[in-house]
Order: C-alpha cells, then sequence, then structure tokens
C-alpha cells in the first residue's frame, strides 16, 4: 500500500511541477530623470517605450562621466520585508514597502510620502517631499541590472518553487486518500500502469531541471568584465592589494591576489567610504580594492581635491587618448566606452561654468576635464564645448573611427 502511495504521489507532481515562477524581482540601479509634474515624466516612459532617446542616460561607467544635471539614479533593493527606494540625490531611503501583485508600492520617511510602480524595466514613484512639493521620479533599469535579472530570474523561480513543493506535497496526499478508494490496489496490472507510464517521465523531468539550475548557478559565479581596450590602465598596486568581489570584506569574496606593480584603472571611489575604491585589471575584471593598497599614476581619474593646473599654449587639447588632433580623426580598435581626458589654457578661458561632449556635461576641476563617451561601429563625431560665465564658448572638434 504504501508503495503504491509513493508511485501515486510522484505521479501527481510530475503534473503539477512548474520550472519557473513568476518573477517578481525588481532589484537593481534605474537610470532616469526627475520631473516637476507628470506629464513630462509620462513623457519620459512614452519615450522609452517608443525606443526614442531620453536626455538621460547611464551606464556602468557612468558616475565617470557625469552626465546631465537631469539624470537621476535610484537604487532598489529587496528583502523580506519589502522593496526599498534609495532616492540618491536627498540621501532618503523609503524602507519595508509591501508590493502588490500589480507591483505597485507606497511608502513614507519622515514627512516625505511615495507611491509608485514597476513596469519591466520601467520604475515610476510620485513623491511628496516634506508632504508639499511634487516630485514625479521616473528611470530605466540600468543595461547591466537587464542583464543579470534575465540570467537569475529563473534561478529564483526555480528556488521558489522547491520551496513551494512541500506545501504541494500535503495537498497531494489528500488527493491520495482519494483515490485509494477508488484504485483496486490488490490489482498488480494497475501497480505495473503507473510505474510503466510515469517513473521515466517523473526522472527525466527532475533531471532537466537540475541542469538547468547548475547552468544558472555557474553564471551567477561570473565575475563581470569591461572591454579595457577602451580603459587606462594608469594605476598600480602596492604589496598585499586583493581584488573583492565588494567593498565589505566580511560579506564579499576574494576573487585575485594582485601581485606588486600589477597595472589597474581606477573606476571610482565607493560612495560614502573612500577606504574602497571600484577597479578594472588588465583582463578587464572589475572588482574593489581597498584604496591603500593604490598608487596612482599620472593621467588618472581627476582627483577629489586640489588640483594644479597643467599648463598648455593651446586653447584645448586631449592628452588622453595620446595623438588626438582638432578636427582629426583618431584610429581606435574597439567600441565602447572610451575615456576622453583633456585640458585647457587657463590663463585664455577663465570662469569656466561647464564643459560638454556633444551636449552632455563632463566632470572637470581646475583646468582638466574628462568624459565616458560611447564609441559605436563607424565614424563617432566628437564635439566639446566650454562656456564660460561671460558668455564666452570655446570649441573642440574631431572624429573616433572604430571598427
Amino acid at each position: 500500500m504504501f508503495f503504491v502511495r509513493s508511485i501515486i504521489l510522484l505521479f501527481l507532481i510530475g503534473f503539477s511541477f512548474s520550472v519557473y515562477s513568476q518573477n517578481t524581482d525588481v532589484g537593481g540601479v534605474y537610470i532616469g530623470e526627475q520631473h516637476g509634474n507628470p506629464v513630462n515624466a509620462q513623457k519620459f516612459i512614452d519615450n522609452y517605450k517608443a525606443g526614442t532617446p531620453n536626455q538621460s542616460g547611464g551606464g556602468l561607467l557612468s558616475i565617470l562621466s557625469n552626465p546631465s544635471k537631469k539624470t537621476q539614479y535610484f537604487y532598489v533593493s529587496q528583502n523580506k520585508n519589502g522593496v526599498f527606494v534609495h532616492y540618491i540625490k536627498k540621501h532618503v531611503t523609503f524602507a519595508s514597502m509591501k508590493m502588490n501583485d500589480q507591483l505597485e508600492f507606497s511608502g513614507s520617511f519622515n514627512k516625505h510620502t511615495i507611491e509608485g510602480y514597476f513596469d519591466e524595466n520601467i520604475f515610476y514613484s510620485h513623491v511628496k517631499w516634506m508632504g508639499e512639493t511634487d516630485h514625479y521620479l521616473v528611470g530605466i533599469l540600468s543595461d547591466r541590472d537587464q542583464i543579470i535579472r534575465e540570467e537569475i530570474g529563473g534561478l529564483g523561480g526555480a528556488k521558489e518553487t522547491i520551496a513551494n513543493q512541500k506545501n504541494k506535497i500535503d495537498e497531494l496526499n489528500s488527493k491520495i486518500e482519494e483515490l485509494d478508494k477508488i484504485i483496486n490496489v490488490e490489482n498488480p496490472e494497475v501497480v505495473e500502469g503507473l510505474i510503466t507510464d510515469h517513473l521515466l517521465e517523473i526522472e527525466t523531468l527532475k533531471e532537466d531541471y537540475d541542469n538547468q539550475i547548475s547552468s544558472l548557478n555557474n553564471k551567477l559565479n561570473q565575475q563581470p568584465k569591461i572591454n579595457i581596450n577602451n580603459v587606462d590602465l594608469v594605476d598600480t598596486v602596492k604589496k598585499g592589494a586583493i581584488l573583492w568581489s565588494g567593498p565589505d570584506k566580511n560579506k564579499a569574496k576574494e576573487i585575485l591576489k594582485l601581485s606588486e606593480g600589477t597595472r589597474i584603472s581606477t573606476l571610482r571611489r565607493v560612495r560614502n567610504d573612500d577606504t574602497w575604491s571600484l577597479v578594472a585589471i588588465e583582463s578587464g575584471r572589475i572588482g574593489y580594492v581597498q584604496t591603500q593598497f593604490i598608487k596612482p599614476g599620472q593621467g588618472g581619474a581627476i582627483p577629489d581635491g586640489p588640483v594644479t593646473p597643467v599648463p598648455t599654449n593651446n586653447d584645448i587639447e586631449i592628452y588622453s587618448p595620446e595623438g588626438i588632433e582638432e578636427n582629426s580623426t583618431f584610429q581606435l580598435n574597439a567600441t565602447g566606452l572610451q575615456i576622453i581626458k583633456g585640458r585647457f589654457n587657463q590663463d585664455k578661458i577663465k570662469n569656466v561654468e561647464s564643459v560638454t561632449f556633444n551636449k552632455e556635461e563632463a566632470k572637470f576641476k581646475s583646468n582638466l576635464f574628462m568624459k565616458a563617451v560611447k564609441i559605436q561601429s563607424g565614424l563617432n563625431k566628437i564635439n566639446i564645448q566650454i562656456l564660460t560665465a561671460s558668455g564666452e564658448q570655446y570649441e573642440f572638434n574631431f572624429n573616433i573611427q572604430a571598427p
């Protein structure tokens, strides 16, 4: 009797088994805009759905490029307590918000309130700042997070399905008791038929399911990489440097021990903790290194502290990549993000208010400026404009040719 009940249980599990569940994971970095009215916020969403680029944008290295002032970043995380929305510009976190089946949420922080929703890769919320001022926040999930969501979404659903099987077994036991009254367990042909028809099918399904989870776990263990051809490896590391998966030894895992003198590119300091830096090594792998082990080289990122002006006889000149001249075409051997660094004649160009690359703002300090530009296959036209407080404008034009 017990053997028969076990066979029936396997049979019912095989037919009720669903490999994937609905994905309600909304975590990640959303890149978008803040508006003072819902009309412009909806226009942002309509443009995205229609495939029309919005003014704001970003990606893995967007923090280096400091895009237009309109660009906003919203970090969303989840745990068993609910959804957490981090409004980065205002340094405010709306925590532990419950999300319904329509992916709608609402919450508050001090006198600020928020309500909104998620729609695939779209984030939308209405914030009442201090209970008075309307902030309409819209954003699109970053490219990197979209890739991660695609790779691990199935794994999350699979894990949820495994957990649900315990509850299903209880339900199936009740059904078996009913079937016991119907099936003639004295008849061996009934038992043999169940074994022959369904046991092999169930084992095949289980094997396929295990293979899919194994494949997804392998993808999770792969560290992200970038196109190193477009990044300057100008810094080196000191003895004892280690590449970590995150900026916390207690939570992150050790990726690689770095030899003294290993060349790296320091991408940025960690927000609110400059004892850690995000770096890329020669293989293209990215990770975190304690800042104390980094030996800065010349031509690196613009530092946070005071900068000594670097003299130049030209109004504007580019020093990285080396070899770029005004009104010329520079040959690049790869597409992707390219960090462009330059300087301007501070004796002639004074009281600078902004430096832009193709109308997108660049980061500058003293007479140094830099910008991460996305290089596509073919001819890429670059227009640099420097605007002073008196209204004077200086330009520098060149092209980048990529395969």
